[in-house]
């Protein structure tokens, strides 16, 4: 999946933009750190994920499975992103795969 987005990246001219892999059970970073977090065919843990995730960041879970099927289940999956503190943007189905993008609103003060 990094090879994949560097090259794509660098396709595009896209050059403020850093990759990092690494394990999303448990993420060695600060709270708020990331404008951008992405996964790909792994399960979604979604507090630590949001933990990481600054206010107004963008979370985007794409399987390669699944499809519309899956997309059947977008009230459940919001409801779950909700529960975790984001909003669901936007969810897709993609051949056999399908997207979820969810967005951390800033806080109110």
């Amino acid at each position: 999946m990094l090879a994949v987005a560097k090259a794509k990246a660098a396709e595009n001219k896209i050059v403020n933009i850093h990759f990092i892999k690494g394990n999303t059970r448990r993420l060695d970073y600060e709270e708020d750190h990331f404008d951008l977090i992405i996964t790909s065919n792994a399960p979604m843990y979604l507090l630590e994920t949001v933990r990481i995730l600054k206010p107004g960041g963008y979370f985007l879970a794409s399987f390669s499975f699944g499809g519309c099927a899956i997309s059947g289940a977008e009230n459940d999956i919001s409801l779950f992103l909700q529960k975790g503190g984001l909003r669901m943007k936007k969810m897709k189905c993609t051949g056999t795969g399908v997207y979820v993008l969810g967005h951390k609103p800033f806080l109110k003060k």
